[in-house]
């Protein structure tokens, strides 16, 4: 089963390096945790990345065992540093899935997010009434603070869409079904159409539609890839499933997902003729 990224770039980040410095130093975990008094479960969810806010005295004494240099110290410190900083997300936490936690601090430093949608409008394009509506079909007993707090993470997300600075990069391919299926109301639906049509015209938004006529379409199911502006940051896939959220990281299995979207690509509506579609059921 694919691990759970950390929730963060500077969490997997230090993640990374950590295990690094215990590939090099060979020694196994039991022999490196007795030198610092830890438990071999307390080191492994370091070198694992399971740890939403790192001790930076902690990661210091580990690195001193692991001999690092000054310079690389204080750089793998600075991680630490960054690794802690309270996130907006967190704020809603409590009605929030580790997975989907997770999802939200990776979505919001990525770059790009490629995302394919068979049976719902992409969350980053949703309007807060057909959230609701969607949230409250698949999830009837969910408390209603939570739906709250979950429509409202939802709609932060948005935020990424228009940010001046470092907007991220959506395309997304949509079915063509989504559109005929009502959520909630008529009314809820139409104004969804109007926000999806009005969304795609950002300049870092694509928006292409799969018809039904294409026939089968060429993956299973729903996917998003996201992308990263350091190279040293790889792409990840998540994968939202009624069992459990599931994180791809494996560089075969990630570029099988990168070539199931280009084939979408090929098959979906181009994105002006997507946009022709809108306006006629709009």
């Amino acid at each position: 089963m694919p691990t759970r990224p950390s929730p963060t770039l500077p969490l997997r980040r230090l993640r990374q390096r950590l295990a690094a410095l215990h590939a090099a130093d060979g020694r196994k975990a039991a022999e490196v945790a007795s030198q610092l008094g830890w438990s071999a479960s307390k080191l492994t969810r370091y070198l694992g990345g399971d740890m939403r806010k790192p001790q930076r005295s902690e990661i210091d004494r580990l690195l001193a065992v692991y001999g690092v240099s000054d310079a690389e110290r204080e750089r793998i410190l600075d991680l630490t540093t960054h690794a802690r900083v309270r996130r907006w997300w967190e704020e809603y936490s409590g009605a929030l899935s580790g997975s989907y936690d997770t999802y939200v601090g990776m979505e919001s430093e990525a770059a790009v997010a490629s995302n394919y949608e068979p049976g719902a409008i992409p969350g980053l394009l949703q309007t807060a009434d057909y959230a609701r509506a969607l949230m409250s079909a698949r999830s009837p007993a969910l408390p209603s603070r939570d739906l709250d707090d979950r429509v409202a993470v939802r709609i932060d997300r948005q935020a990424r869409l228009v940010d001046r600075t470092s907007p991220i990069q959506l395309w997304a391919i949509i079915g063509e079904e989504v559109l005929h299926r009502v959520a909630g109301t008529q009314e809820i639906m139409r104004s969804q159409i109007e926000h999806l049509r009005t969304v795609a015209d950002l300049p870092n938004v694509k928006v292409q539609i799969l018809p039904m006529a294409c026939g089968v379409a060429p993956a299973q199911g729903p996917f998003m890839i996201l992308q990263f502006n350091e190279p040293t940051d790889p792409e990840v896939v998540y994968i939202e499933t009624p069992g459990g959220d599931i994180w791809v990281e494996e560089r075969a299995a990630v570029n099988r997902f990168i070539v199931d979207f280009e084939r979408l690509v090929d098959v979906a509506l181009s994105v002006e003729d997507s946009m022709i579609k809108l306006d006629d059921i709009g």
